[in-house]
């Protein structure tokens, strides 16, 4: 696995002159959980925005990131307790991760799309979980 992350799954957004994106897989510890990516739209220079350590922290980002305000949101598919994925936001000037929601199954489980902002609050589906076991719609206030 690649240092700065392999297997980009999600389109490029670009914040003032940066476009991010994410990999499910790779990252400079040798996990191979997943990156937010950095390429600078002038020097085409790329960088590792963050790495997904797994666990609590969260792994595989694959819906990408989308931009509100400063701030990078996402989800990850797995990760979290009990392994069911987390919604996180990222601050791309210092790299600071922080986990909104982890979803435990019974209100979803695996992320897979990007999320949506409407209005004030950013809206997302899993894939499992729910009463049924199919999945959910979630919203969630930054």
């Amino acid at each position: 696995m690649e240092g700065d992350g392999t297997n980009p799954v999600s389109s490029l957004i670009d914040v003032s002159g940066t476009r991010y994106g994410a990999t499910i897989a790779g990252g400079v510890s040798g996990d191979g959980l997943g990156t937010i990516y950095a390429i600078d739209r002038e020097t085409n220079a790329e960088h590792v925005a963050y790495e997904f350590a797994g666990g609590s922290d969260g792994a595989l980002p694959e819906g990408g990131v989308i931009e509100v305000g400063d701030t990078l949101y996402g989800t990850t598919s797995l990760g979290g307790k009990p392994n069911a994925g987390v919604v996180f936001s990222l601050n791309p000037a210092t790299g600071v991760e922080k986990i909104l929601h982890t979803f435990r199954g019974s209100d979803g489980a695996n992320p897979w799309a990007s999320l949506t902002k409407a209005g004030t609050n950013l809206y997302g589906t899993t894939y499992g979980g729910g009463s049924a076991g199919a999945g959910v719609v979630f919203t969630i206030t930054p």
